[in-house]
């Protein structure tokens, strides 16, 4: 086609109908085998004389649009085609698409549900033995569930998706669907099971594929998942799904910096004032799939009334993941003339919807800095945290911990939380948290905040607002207004509240800021202190 447009022009043909034909074949040829961008060079150098342009040259063009991150401009072409082939089937479901990615899911919503309700669910007349499916009907049934899933109304698009998959169980195409909305859902292992199915039934299935190595990924099985990487690119380089895969990976191998920080000032001399957090982790890059080095900074600093306290520590560890489990082992020391050595040992094991967690500190960074103050007092720390998750919208945590204080007080506390998605949209989300604590001190009349014993129960509800998205690029607003109740042994107790605001900005795929401001009440020995702090946090992949 190439050859035969050169020829075109150099007869001065260039612009003939022969010629628009040969360049409207050529923008498909391009677009069959991945090269979206040449499509679109063909289509925006098309002579005037080419107008009025063929709905399906029209739909091309929009297809390469899509691939290009240019929705929008998808969406106008498509429905200029709509306008000349108004009962386009294929047409219409582009454009669901294209909605989706422009944000539009009320419209895209709409158009997939009224294509699946016009579209017949048999094909051919009289008796069902001479009746055959509809494919049109499955592509929209199945389009309709993806649409939801897209929306993050993940629950009602796995009951579709499941329903549809349970009447065509050999369909490999529905299978790959119903298994990626597990894979959103938090369950990479259900999802793996279902991938492998289809794989079953349609071994060269190209979603079910990519969809494997993301649920191997997910779950930490990251050299089976890069195999089947390495396939997909040698059979299907030029695949979004493959080029996307190829992205992931290329991030996760990069160097990561994570930064948690914060200020905070009170009213009172329990939190002391001036109170600065931080926390740097800077990870070296993966090394046989299964390891990371690291460099964790932790510095902490206020001021009491009895003079100001500051705690700098630096350590050096070694990060190992597998399918499942993760281990995580720092040997840390003052940055000081003291050292105070330390070791701690951490490990997770999860599945689909177990989370236990368990660690061990030699020196405990949950020392209160008036104690080290006060008393130069040191501690080492146990904890074990269990957790389940029905899904992405619901889950319970709880956590043990025992922490030995070098001045022969012993401090152990139970946490439980609760989280559950009260309203779900694409663009704004409320969740409810419950969280109820207690602990229990030896000592008495410590130079530092030590409850005999204490009880705080915390309700918080959390508006998230999506003020912005362009595929990995976003902004998000949030809101957090708490509630509670502490009572603490001797002292009573009395209302706590929390009013939190943080701005989430997203530049691209490899970098995350949140900046935070918060205002707090919390209750220290019958006493009310006014808490107003702000926070920043980082992560970054280089």
């Amino acid at each position: 086609l190439e050859a035969r447009l050169r020829r075109w022009t150099a007869s001065g043909r260039g612009e003939s109908p022969p010629a628009l034909r040969d360049n409207f074949d050529l923008m498909v040829a391009y677009l069959d085998r991945q090269r979206p961008a040449e499509v679109i060079a063909r289509y925006e150098k098309l002579p005037p004389t080419a107008r009025p342009l063929p709905p399906y040259v029209l739909q091309t063009a929009a297809a390469a649009y899509l691939q290009l991150h240019r929705p929008e401009r998808a969406r106008d072409l498509l429905r200029q085609a709509l306008r000349r082939q108004a009962d386009d089937f294929d047409m219409q479901l582009a454009l669901v698409y294209a909605l989706v990615e422009s944000e539009a899911f009320p419209e895209a919503l709409s158009l997939v549900d009224h294509l699946a309700a016009t579209q017949p669910a048999w094909l051919g007349a009289g008796p069902a033995a001479y009746r055959k499916e509809n494919p049109r009907r499955l592509q929209a049934d199945s389009g309709a569930a993806l649409v939801r899933a897209y929306a993050d109304q993940l629950g009602a698009a796995q009951r579709r998706l499941e329903r549809l998959s349970d009447q065509a169980p050999h369909n490999p195409r529905l299978r790959a669907d119903r298994a990626y909305v597990y894979l959103w859902r938090g369950w990479p292992r259900r999802a793996l099971e279902e991938f492998r199915i289809a794989l079953d039934i349609a071994p060269g299935q190209l979603s079910a594929r990519a969809g494997s190595s993301r649920a191997l990924m997910a779950r930490g099985d990251y050299r089976h998942g890069q195999a089947l990487l390495r396939a997909l690119r040698a059979a299907y380089p030029e695949a979004p799904e493959t080029r996307d895969l190829a992205r992931n990976w290329k991030i996760h191998n990069m160097r990561q910096l994570r930064l948690e920080t914060g200020y905070s000032d009170s009213s009172g001399t329990a939190e002391g004032g001036e109170n600065l957090d931080l926390d740097a982790w800077l990870y070296s890059r993966p090394q046989r799939y299964r390891y990371r080095g690291f460099v964790h900074s932790h510095l902490a600093s206020a001021k009491f009334p009895e003079g100001s306290a500051d705690y700098r520590r630096l350590g050096v560890g070694l990060e190992y993941r597998r399918a499942d489990l993760e281990l995580i082992s720092e040997l840390s020391r003052d940055l000081d003339d003291s050292i105070n050595a330390g070791l701690s040992l951490h490990g997770r094991w999860q599945n689909d919807h177990w989370r236990l967690a368990a660690g061990y500190d030699s020196y405990s960074d949950d020392i209160p800095l008036r104690g080290r103050l006060n008393e130069d007092l040191d501690g080492w720390g146990l904890q074990l945290d269990l957790g389940y998750a029905f899904h992405e919208s619901r889950r319970l945590d709880m956590g043990l911990r025992y922490l030995d204080f070098s001045d022969g007080n012993r401090r152990r506390s139970i946490q439980g939380d609760a989280f559950q998605r009260l309203i779900n949209h694409p663009h704004y989300k409320l969740d409810g948290t419950l969280g109820i604590y207690t602990s229990r001190n030896d000592r008495d009349n410590a130079p530092y905040f030590n409850p005999r014993r204490d009880l705080s129960v915390d309700l918080a509800l959390i508006n998230e607002w999506l003020q912005y998205r362009r595929y990995e690029r976003s902004l998000r607003h949030r809101l957090a207004v708490g509630l509670g109740r502490y009572d603490q042994r001797g002292f009573g107790g009395g209302a706590t509240w929390l009013l939190r605001y943080e701005l989430q900005w997203n530049p691209c795929d490899r970098l995350e800021l949140i900046l935070g401001l918060s205002r707090a009440h919390r209750i220290y020995d019958g006493e009310g202190e006014d808490i107003n702090r702000i926070h920043l946090n980082l992560d970054w992949r280089f």
